[in-house]
């Protein structure tokens, strides 16, 4: 079964067409899902600019890590939960489109980078932002929202 078949079956779902006939499902989904992408972005930043000591110096980076780590999953989970009830409601237009693969693989690369500097940081020792490694990886997550960012805005345009 090819993607665009995938897609076409799942638009014909009951659940799927349950969100596409309420007006309201998709932009409520929608508003949260920004919402929770502020949060995981505005917390990555945060903790980089700290790591790389451009403010909140009275906080040591471990603590700034600890204290928004913990909200950056649970706006993961939030994440998780509105992105597949939004493919649900659009498959064909989500699942064939290149930015939204291109999304998806840079979810998969943001997390699995955010689960190291979480390790890093509850694990590791108060000077832990003082490695080369956990400055680059803080720089690389920013990005890499920010891209992810971007291209979730593309799939409307692709």
């Amino acid at each position: 079964m090819s993607l665009s078949n995938f897609a076409s079956w799942l638009d014909a779902t009951p659940l799927s067409t349950s969100l596409k006939d309420n007006f309201w499902a998709v932009p409520t989904l929608q508003s949260i899902h920004i919402l929770a992408v502020c949060l995981v972005f505005t917390s990555a930043v945060v903790v980089s600019l700290r790591v790389w000591n451009l403010m909140g110096t009275d906080w040591n980076p471990h603590l700034w890590a600890r204290r928004l780590y913990p909200p950056q999953w649970w706006a993961l989970l939030v994440l998780l939960i509105t992105g597949l009830l939004q493919v649900l409601a659009e498959p064909t237009r989500e699942l064939p489109n290149p930015a939204f693969q291109i999304k998806m693989v840079g979810v998969i690369v943001a997390v699995v980078l955010a689960q190291w500097m979480t390790r890093q940081f509850y694990r590791g020792p108060e000077d832990v932002a003082a490695r080369a490694s956990v400055r680059l990886t803080s720089i690389l997550l920013g990005v890499l929202w920010l891209g992810i960012i971007f291209a979730g805005r593309w799939i409307a345009y692709v």
